[in-house]
C-alpha cells in the first residue's frame, strides 16, 4: 500500500504543472476580460485594441476560432494602421488563419494578402513565407490546388537555408505541402514532405506538431488502402492529442477511425465514431470538419439502408460546404448524392450530381476525385443498361486509379468493368477484372486487419478506462485505510471491541480479496469466451466469403467455356448450370454480408435470385412482370440451398417456356410461414403444362432436381396447370 501512495504522490507531482497551466490560461482569460471592461469604461481606443488582441490570441490558442476572429476584427477597428504597421500586419495574418478555421476562405485570402504585401515590402522573409503557407491552405480549401502548389513552393524557396529560417516554421511549411500533394493524390510525394516535417519536429521534441503530422500520414495510408500503417500512425496521433487535451486532434482521429471502419465495411462502428466526432465538433465549431462528418455519416447510413437519414446528412453537408465555399467538399457531396440517387432509382438526379462532381474535381485537379466520379458514372450507366458507356467511364477511372494505387477506386472500377464486360459477352476480360477485383478487395478487407483494428480500438477506448479504474482502486484503498485508523482511535475504550473490530476488518478484507480474485477469474473466462466467439465469427465469414468467390469463378469459367460451343442445347445447359451456381453463391454472399452468419434473410435472397434470372432469360421484346410476397423469415443453409435450387428451376422453366410467342407475362412468387410448415408457391399465367404431364415420368434435368430436393426435405409437392401453371411446395421444417 505504501508503494501505491508513492505512485499517487509521483503522479500528483507530474500532473501538477498541467493543472497549473490550465489554471493560468483561465486566469489570463479572466484578466483580459477585466482589461477589456476597463478600456470600454474609459473609452480608450488604444487600450480597447490591445485588450481585444489579447483576448483574440487567448481564444485562438484554445481553438475558439469564432471568438478569436471577432476579437481580431474589433482590435483592427480600434487601431491606427499607419502608426502601428507591424502589429496591423500581424493581426491580419492571425485573422486570416481564424477565417480559414471557421470556413470563410475568401475572407481569409483577403486578410492574408494584406499581411503578405506588407512583409514583402519590408523584406521580412520568414513572416512572408509563413503567410504564404496560410494562403496556400486557404487555396486548398477553395479547390485551387495549382495555385496552392505555387504558394507552397514559393514559401519553401523563401525558407532556403541561406535565409536562416527557424526550423519550426520550415516544418510547418513542409507539413502544409504534404497536405497539398495528398489532395492531388500524389501520395509518394506527400509522404516525402510529411516525413521531412516529422524529422524536424522530432528533433525539436515538438510533440504537438508531431500529432498533426501523424494524423495526416495516417490519412495518406488510408487513401492507399494500407490499413496497418494507417492504424499505427493514427494511434500515435490520438495518443498525442489526448496528452495535450487537443480537441481538434481528437476530432480528426475519431473521423479517421470512422473511415477505417468504412473501408472494413463495418458501418455500425463507423457511425458510432462519427456521432462522437459530431458531438465533439459542437464544442470546437469547425465548419469544414462538421461538413466532412455529416458527409461520412451519410455514407454509413446509406450502407445501412437508412436512406432518408443518409439523404438528409448529405444535403446538410452540401449546404454547409456551399456556404463556406469549399469546392472540393462540394464535389465530394455531389458525388455521394449521385451515388445515393442511383440507389433510390432517380437516375436523372443521379446523373446531374455526378457530372457536377466530375466538373468540380477537374477544376481542382483532384485525381482521386476524378477517378471516383468515373467509377460512379460507370455504375450509373450499368443501371441504365448502357454497357458500352459503362466500359468507357470505368476504363477512364481504372487508368487513373491503377498507377496512383487508389485502393478504393481500383476496387470499384474493377467490379464495374467485370459487370460491364459480362453484359457485353466478353467473358475473358470479365474474368480477368473479376480476379483483379478480388485481389484488391482482399488486400484491404481481411481477418488479420480486422483484428488489428479491434486491437487499436480497444487500446484507444480502454486506456482512459484503465486510468479511471486505477484511481477508483486507490480511493477504495484510502477509504479502507481510514476505516482502520478509526478503529485504532477507539482501542483505549475497549480492548475487546478493538479485537472484534480487527476481526471484522480482517474478515471483510479476506472477503474483499476473494471477491477480487473471483471477479478476475470471471473476467478472464469472459474474455476467453468473447475472443473464441469473435474468432469463430471471423472464420465463418471467411469460409462463406471464399465459397462465394469460388462459385463465382466456376460461373465465369462456364461462361468462358460457352464461347467455344456452337450447339444451342449445350449452351442452354451451361447457362442453366451457371444459374444453379449463382443461386448457391447468393446464399453465401448474404451470409458473410449479414450479421447472422448461419441464417439468410429470405425476402432479400428471393429478390436477388429473381432479378438475376429475369436478366438472364428476358429478351428485349418481352415484358415479364414478377411480383413477390415473401414472409420476413431467416433460413439456415441446409434448408435454403435445396429450396433455392428448386426456386431456380421453377422460375427458369417459367421464363423459358411459359411465355413463348407472347410479348408479356406475369409470375407470382409467394412464401408464407404457416402452422404446418413453410408454404412455397410459384404461379404464372403462361401456356401451362401439357395435358399428359406427370412429374414422376419427366426426363427433364430441372424436374429431376425438383423431385430429388422435395424428397430430401420431406416436403409435399402439388402442380396445377390451368390458365397457366401453379407449383406449391409445403416444407415441414421450421425456418431458422
Amino acid at each position: 500500500m505504501n508503494n501505491q501512495y508513492a505512485l499517487l504522490f509521483v503522479l500528483t507531482i507530474f500532473l501538477f504543472p498541467y493543472f497549473l497551466s490550465a489554471q493560468d490560461e483561465d486566469a489570463a482569460l479572466q484578466a483580459a476580460e477585466i482589461q477589456l471592461t476597463g478600456a470600454q469604461a474609459a473609452k480608450d481606443r488604444t487600450a480597447l485594441a490591445d485588450a481585444h488582441l489579447k483576448l483574440a490570441d487567448l481564444h485562438h490558442v484554445k481553438n475558439h476560432f469564432p471568438l478569436s476572429r471577432d476579437h481580431y476584427l474589433q482590435s483592427l477597428q480600434n487601431r491606427d494602421s499607419i502608426q502601428d504597421t507591424d502589429v496591423w500586419a500581424a493581426i491580419h495574418r492571425k485573422l486570416g488563419d481564424a477565417y480559414t478555421r471557421v470556413g470563410s476562405f475568401e475572407e481569409a485570402l483577403g486578410a492574408l494578402r494584406i499581411a503578405a504585401d506588407y512583409y514583402q515590402s519590408q523584406h521580412m522573409l520568414n513572416k512572408l513565407g509563413d503567410t504564404k503557407r496560410l494562403i496556400g491552405a486557404a487555396r486548398i480549401a477553395l479547390g485551387d490546388l495549382d495555385e496552392a502548389e505555387r504558394e507552397f513552393l514559393e514559401c519553401l524557396e523563401l525558407f532556403a537555408p541561406e535565409n536562416a529560417v527557424d526550423t519550426t516554421t520550415l516544418a510547418d511549411a513542409l507539413l502544409a505541402t504534404g497536405i497539398l500533394y495528398s489532395k492531388k493524390a500524389d501520395y509518394p510525394q506527400a509522404l516525402t514532405y510529411y516525413h521531412r516535417a516529422e524529422d524536424l519536429y522530432r528533433a525539436q521534441n515538438n510533440r504537438q506538431r508531431l500529432m498533426y503530422v501523424y494524423n495526416n500520414i495516417s490519412g495518406t495510408y488510408l487513401a492507399e488502402g494500407n490499413t496497418p500503417k494507417t492504424l499505427d500512425y493514427l494511434l500515435q496521433a490520438l495518443s498525442l492529442s489526448e496528452e495535450f487535451d487537443f480537441k481538434l486532434g481528437v476530432l480528426g482521429g475519431l473521423s479517421n477511425i470512422a473511415m477505417v471502419y468504412q473501408i472494413q465495411k463495418d458501418y455500425e462502428q463507423s457511425l458510432k465514431y462519427l456521432e462522437r466526432a459530431e458531438r465533439l465538433n459542437l464544442e470546437v465549431g469547425d465548419s469544414s470538419q462538421m461538413a466532412r462528418i455529416l458527409s461520412n455519416k451519410g455514407v454509413a447510413l446509406q450502407e445501412l439502408n437508412r436512406t432518408e437519414e443518409a439523404l438528409d446528412n448529405h444535403l446538410k453537408s452540401l449546404q454547409l460546404r456551399t456556404a463556406i465555399g469549399d469546392k472540393t467538399g462540394m464535389a465530394s457531396s455531389h458525388l455521394k448524392l449521385g451515388t445515393l440517387y442511383v440507389k433510390l432509382g432517380d437516375l436523372e438526379l443521379a446523373n446531374d450530381h455526378l457530372n457536377t462532381a466530375l466538373q468540380l474535381w477537374k477544376e481542382a485537379g483532384d485525381q482521386k476525385g476524378i477517378a471516383k466520379s468515373y467509377e460512379e458514372l460507370g455504375d450509373l450507366a450499368l443501371a441504365q443498361h448502357q454497357y458500352q458507356t459503362a466500359l468507357d467511364w470505368c476504363q477512364k477511372g481504372y487508368a487513373i486509379a491503377g498507377p496512383l494505387k487508389l485502393a478504393e477506386e481500383l476496387e470499384g472500377t474493377c467490379l464495374c468493368l467485370t459487370n460491364a464486360y459480362e453484359k457485353t459477352g466478353d467473358f475473358r476480360r470479365a474474368l480477368a477484372f473479376h480476379q483483379r477485383y478480388i485481389t484488391v478487395r482482399d488486400s484491404t478487407v481481411n481477418g488479420e486487419r480486422t483484428r488489428e483494428l479491434t486491437r487499436m480500438e480497444m487500446q484507444y477506448t480502454f486506456d482512459a478506462e484503465k486510468e479511471r479504474i486505477t484511481l477508483e482502486q486507490q480511493q477504495k484503498e484510502a477509504l479502507l485505510h481510514a476505516q482502520i485508523q478509526r478503529q485504532r482511535l477507539i482501542r483505549n475504550g475497549s480492548i475487546g471491541g478493538l479485537a472484534a473490530g480487527l476481526l471484522i476488518i480482517a474478515l471483510l478484507w479476506r472477503s474483499y480479496r476473494q471477491k477480487q480474485k473471483s471477479n478476475r477469474l470471471l473476467e478472464t473466462q469472459k474474455n476467453t469466451i468473447q475472443q473464441t466467439l469473435e474468432e469463430r465469427e471471423t472464420l465463418l465469414k471467411e469460409i462463406h466469403h471464399r465459397v462465394k468467390n469460388n462459385l463465382q469463378v466456376i460461373s465465369s469459367l462456364l461462361g468462358l467455356q460457352a464461347l467455344s460451343i456452337k450447339d444451342q442445347q449445350v449452351l442452354d445447359a451451361i447457362e442453366e448450370g451457371r444459374n444453379r451456381v449463382q443461386a448457391m453463391a447468393l446464399i453465401h454472399q448474404n451470409l458473410y454480408q449479414e450479421g447472422n452468419l448461419v441464417g439468410v434473410h429470405l425476402p432479400e435472397y428471393i429478390e436477388k435470385l429473381t432479378n438475376h434470372l429475369v436478366q438472364s432469360y428476358r429478351t428485349n421484346t418481352q415484358k415479364i412482370e414478377v411480383t413477390q410476397r415473401v414472409a420476413p423469415v431467416s433460413m439456415d443453409v441446409d434448408t435454403l440451398i435445396p429450396l433455392g435450387l428448386i426456386l431456380n428451376e421453377l422460375i427458369s422453366n417459367t421464363l423459358k417456356y411459359a411465355f413463348q410467342d407472347r410479348e408479356a407475362g406475369n409470375i407470382h412468387i409467394e412464401i408464407d410461414q404457416q402452422k404446418e410448415g413453410l408454404k412455397v408457391a410459384v404461379e404464372d399465367d403462361g401456356v401451362g403444362l401439357p395435358n399428359d404431364f406427370q412429374i414422376e415420368k419427366s426426363n427433364s434435368m430441372g424436374f429431376k432436381l425438383i423431385r430429388s430436393f422435395v424428397e430430401k426435405m420431406s416436403a409435399q409437392l402439388k402442380i396445377r396447370s390451368q390458365n397457366g401453371t401453379l407449383v406449391e411446395i409445403l416444407v415441414p421444417q421450421r425456418p431458422y
